[in-house]
């Protein structure tokens, strides 16, 4: 039996060891500078001395050993986070044109304007300027066509770039901290080129070969609406799914099995061993030379490495990855590991292979929901078969990320066990093995009938969505009261026999219930978004909300489905009071329509000339005229402009737009929108007809900042103590002008801009005290660019918090 019969043995990995290497990432990720060199280097020796300790004094192994870990992974996150910010653009070579030789490292995703292209850097043929290695490229169409860059090709290029950026607001999804963990450190546009050939190396040559699949697929399936689909189940390239399809399938909790996941990883491998295990009682030979047990981990293990590959090395796939890699060698070993054991080596190899992991929803998501099937299957599910075991995953899976969802995204879905019960067989068992075997030449057959399957799953998802209250919305919950709803929902799994485990649900209950503190009557709190070169708003009171302006539109969506509305969600708006559209420009009208459609809303107050807005059935429409004005909860709120003559004489859009004052007893703010010089002279008459008064604490610069606002008779009349601008990242008109940032810091104004700031939150209390804080501010990281933002780095004494008397109402 001996020589049979592989002797089993347990492999004990440690998973203590692994918490340490996922903590000491993890911090280093939140640091708002990374060490010096020399503390680095001290750190690395320390490791290493406690790594000698642990050899020569065993009585000292465990700690010494542990603590070694947390040290040198400490120390190795943060130079390899060094080397990635050293490899930056410089300022002096921002938006000039450079020329480079490299390479398309990825599959060229289409844009309504054109493509863009992952690149990398090989030469950089313009004298003294330095490119960083990996570069996002946008390559604008020019009469409906478009430089045809492909993947897998080494080319010339003419290019203009700048520092990788992104919009940051106090909620959401954070893209510059996205771009960093891909290791893209500048963004740019092609201005021409020339194609050098194809490239040698194994990323272009796997990045040519996924392309040329996409290029198959598409073409046998010919503009079926789930052609995306199924080549984000085929090849991971998720790009040419619909927006629309994104969204049903998030809201129906099935998003997770459209694109390349564990479970598609596993069923590939799993396919693998079978075909394998088949395959080696017909070969006798074989049989003589490699064990069985061996021979289908071999396999399995190499299936999985080419089809991850293949499938553009997604986190959730890498995950499974290392996970089906260990499963197989401890076949090859002849021991049996444990579930957890897996896992825990999976977290390692990520953790150190790529330390931005954790900054990514994926990642935690993806190893909290496998470490909860360990656990299940340890526990609860033990003993169950069949449809049972599935339900009871299913159930389980509900329940512990619940917690993630509401800290995460503020909703969940409550279709979403019963989308899972039917998606999962349907897409793990029928869809994605026809897409992938479709994907194959010659068996383009197989995609039609995928495509069928693929379109009657999207049409039941679209009916559970018509269902009355398909989805539950709550705002964001503190980092506390997500911990204590995690906490609950581990306890609601524990097997049945541990005692008071209803005590989870009542944990949980905090994350339904909570909602952010409001301002107290007579305080107003005012939030202007980042939505990058356009406008939008919130003012709060302690029972109303104000939204002055949506934001930009930009191709196939807008500002409002992107950020204006996932950032009230999360600040638990439920309903807009009032919604004003200052002016018909695209930069704060762009997101009018998807606020609307999102939310209720009260009343519509705008200076629509055109009819674009179309306000849904039960909001009031109003034009916007001075000496409107309404109070609430002791604030103040007073249109200012246009009045009559101002909309007798024809204005622009920009200088007949509306204007709005909101005051309190102790305090005021001036939202002026886009008005420039010609419409700041007519402001300053028609208050002075009206006995108003411009005199303002805070000041949201008009125009942006514009060169032609804010001129000197406007500026001193409001006399702000503080100036927000709302602008985009080196946004093409120079936005804010130097001579606007001069005049107001000749009046000692401090100011602040979204494009170096994020979004920036003024709180005004009734006492008269001001709490100004901003996104980036509240939380800043290494990797944050502020380089342009010279002008506004000087804070005044007291910009933080201050208290001073100023006209109120």
């Amino acid at each position: 039996m001996r020589g049979t019969r592989a002797r089993r043995r347990v492999a004990i990995v440690p998973t203590f060891p692994a918490l340490l290497v996922l903590c000491a990432t993890l911090l280093t990720q939140q640091q708002a500078a990374l060490p010096s060199s020399g503390l680095l280097m001290g750190l690395a020796v320390a490791g290493v001395a406690c790594l000698a300790v642990a050899w020569r004094w065993p009585l000292c192994r465990a700690v010494s050993l542990l603590l070694a870990v947390a040290l040198l992974t400490f120390a190795q996150a943060s130079w390899r986070a060094q080397l990635r910010l050293d490899d930056a653009l410089p300022e002096a070579w921002a938006q000039r044109d450079i020329e480079v030789v490299g390479r398309v490292v990825d599959l060229p995703r289409l844009t309504p304007d054109g493509v863009r292209v992952q690149w990398h850097t090989e030469r950089v043929l313009t004298p003294g300027a330095q490119v960083p290695r990996r570069v996002l490229l946008s390559v604008w169409a020019t009469a409906g066509k478009a430089l045809p860059l492909r993947a897998g090709e080494r080319w010339q290029l003419t290019v203009s770039l700048k520092p990788a950026h992104g919009l940051h607001n106090f909620h959401g999804f954070d893209y510059e901290a996205w771009l960093f963990a891909q290791g893209v450190r500048a963004t740019g546009s092609v201005r021409g080129g020339t194609r050098l050939g194809l490239a040698d190396d194994v990323e272009s040559r796997l990045a040519a070969i996924r392309e040329s699949v996409r290029d198959r697929m598409q073409n046998v399936l010919a503009g079926h609406p789930q052609t995306g689909v199924l080549v984000a189940l085929a090849i991971g390239d998720g790009g040419s799914v619909s927006q629309d399809q994104w969204q049903r399938f998030r809201d129906t909790g099935v998003i997770h099995l459209m694109s390349i996941s564990g479970l598609h990883v596993t069923l590939f491998a799993g396919m693998a061993a079978w075909l394998a295990r088949r395959l080696w009682g017909h070969l006798p030979w074989l049989m003589r030379r490699l064990p069985r047990r061996r021979f289908c981990g071999l396999v399995a293990g190499l299936c999985a490495v080419v089809y991850v590959a293949l499938a553009g090395w997604g986190l959730p796939a890498q995950r499974t990855l290392y996970m089906v890699l260990a499963m197989a060698w401890a076949a090859w070993r002849g021991e049996r590991w444990l579930g957890l054991q897996s896992v825990a080596l999976a977290l390692v190899v990520v953790c150190l292979l790529d330390p931005w992991c954790v900054q990514q929803i994926g990642f935690w998501l993806s190893f909290g929901a496998v470490t909860v099937l360990v656990f299940c299957s340890a526990g609860r599910l033990r003993g169950l078969s069949g449809w049972r075991e599935a339900l009871h995953s299913q159930w389980a899976m509900t329940i512990a990320l619940l917690p993630a969802s509401l800290f995460v995204f503020q909703q969940v879905s409550l279709v979403g066990p019963l989308a899972n019960a039917v998606a999962i067989p349907l897409v793990s068992f029928v869809i994605t093995p026809l897409a992938l075997f479709g994907a194959m030449p010659g068996l383009g057959w197989l995609l039609p009938p995928a495509a069928w399957v693929m379109g009657q799953l999207d049409w039941a998802l679209q009916q559970l969505l018509a269902v009355p209250q398909p989805m539950l919305s709550t705002a964001a919950p503190d980092l506390p009261v997500a911990v204590l709803g995690l906490a609950g929902a581990l306890l609601m799994l524990m097997p049945a026999a541990w005692p008071r485990r209803w005590l989870g649900a009542v944990c949980c209950l905090p994350l339904l219930a909570g909602s952010p503190p409001r301002p107290e009557p007579g305080s107003i709190r005012i939030t202007v978004l980042d939505v990058g070169q356009g406008q939008s708003v919130l003012v709060q009171t302690a029972a109303s909300d104000l939204l002055f302006d949506a934001g930009p539109a930009f191709g196939d969506n807008d500002a409002g489905e992107r950020t204006v509305v996932p950032q009230l969600r999360a600040l638990g708006v439920t309903r807009l009071d009032q919604l004003v559209i200052s002016h018909d420009d695209i930069d704060h009208r762009g997101g009018a329509a998807s606020v609307m459609a999102a939310l209720p809303v009260g009343r519509l107050l705008h200076t629509d000339r055109e009819g674009l807005l179309r306000p849904p059935e039960g909001t009031r429409s109003a034009w916007c005229t001075a000496g409107d004005g309404w109070e609430i909860d002791g604030v103040r709120f007073d249109i200012l402009f246009p009045d009559a003559a101002a909309r007798a004489a024809g204005l622009s859009d920009n200088e007949g737009n509306c204007v709005l004052r909101v005051s309190t007893a102790t305090g005021s703010v001036l939202i002026p929108g886009d008005l420039e010089k010609r419409g700041e002279a007519l402001l300053l008459d028609a208050v002075a007809q009206q006995g108003q008064t411009l005199v303002s604490d805070l000041l949201i610069a008009p125009h942006h900042g514009s060169r032609g606002a804010s001129g000197a008779a406007l500026v001193a009349e409001i006399a702000p103590r503080w100036v927000i601008y709302p602008v985009g990242y080196r946004n093409r008109f120079g936005h804010p002008a130097p001579p606007v940032l001069q005049r107001y810091a000749d009046i000692g104004a401090p100011q602040w801009r979204t494009d170096c700031d994020g979004a920036v939150r003024a709180d005004l209390a009734a006492d008269g005290s001001w709490r100004m804080i901003s996104s980036r501010g509240q939380a800043p990281r290494y990797w944050q660019q502020r380089a342009v933002c010279h002008a506004t780095e000087a804070r005044a004494p007291g910009s933080g918090r201050s208290k001073r008397r100023s006209p109120g109402k």
